[in-house]
């Protein structure tokens, strides 16, 4: 059976029936818990969202959690320059995730992109029951763990770069000793660089070796930002089992020696958790 995709795009023109209801699809919970099933519930009243169950053809529950949209805020030609005020988006993007967040901490559960919109709770349970009908156990075994984001930092190089002089009788050496402190330079990035890759290379050898399904966010350093004291190296998204309370503890002592392989100031610094936003 061809997978379904879990994230939905954000609507670009909508065209929906004015007198019909309008949905808004924050989360899908999945519990074979009564506990769970009345906490998810008891919480998304709180938060002002509703619960529908649906089936998910096994003995464990399903659970839609949405909320009751504006049609007025959505229903527009110009949606595409909405997307862009970012006083708009921000605030609703911030208690999207908040929602998915918490449902995820109480129950294993499919947080959906911002944006999905529907005309009515059938059109919602059946999207919900399509999108468990696609998933594997394994999938399903991965998104009952909790997202923890990695940052891999490093204190700010610094550059030795000759100053020319200034002395009218020194200016052919000068501008040499100018072009040679910039090859210098170069040089040095680079190899600052290639230590770089390997520590990401590091990071994910040891992530995998703890078997967590990790995402890689590399991102270049910024040699531009003179005035930062650590600049950011990469950036990671990995899923860690609900039950795993030490995994943090277990990496750092690899981190360290991976740090101290290389003879460079790296440190290491987690986030989370979250819901698994990085792997639906």
């Amino acid at each position: 059976m061809e997978k379904q995709s879990v994230t939905s795009p954000v609507l670009k023109s909508p065209r929906l029936e004015r007198e019909q209801s309008l949905w808004m699809l924050k989360s899908l919970a999945l519990t074979s818990s009564k506990d769970q099933r009345e906490k998810i519930e008891v919480v998304s009243r709180e938060l002002g969202h509703s619960v529908f169950p649906f089936s998910c053809g096994s003995q464990m529950c399903g659970l839609v959690i949405c909320a009751a949209e504006e049609r007025q805020e959505w229903v527009r030609d110009d949606i595409d320059e909405l997307m862009k005020n970012i006083d708009w988006i921000a605030p609703r993007l911030q208690q999207h995730a908040g929602v998915c967040n918490t449902i995820h901490s109480i129950a294993p559960s499919i947080p959906i992109g911002f944006g999905s919109l529907f005309s009515s709770v059938e059109a919602m349970t059946s999207k919900a029951q399509s999108v468990f009908s696609g998933l594997d156990q394994n999938k399903l075994w991965e998104l009952s763990g909790l997202e923890w984001g990695l940052t891999v930092k490093r204190a700010a190089a610094t550059d030795t770069v000759a100053t020319p002089r200034e002395s009218a009788a020194h200016n052919a050496v000068s501008g040499s000793c100018y072009f040679q402190s910039l090859a210098r330079k170069k040089r040095h990035r680079q190899n600052e660089s290639e230590i770089a890759e390997d520590v990401l290379d590091g990071v994910r050898n040891i992530l995998a070796k703890c078997g967590f399904p990790t995402n890689s966010l590399s991102v270049r350093e910024d040699w531009q930002n003179a005035k930062s004291k650590e600049r950011v190296v990469g950036r990671f998204a990995t899923l860690v089992p609900r039950d795993n309370q030490n995994f943090r503890t277990d990496c750092a002592r690899a981190f360290e020696e991976l740090a101290r392989e290389k003879s460079s100031c790296f440190h290491f610094e987690w986030n989370g958790p979250w819901a698994p936003f990085s792997f639906v």
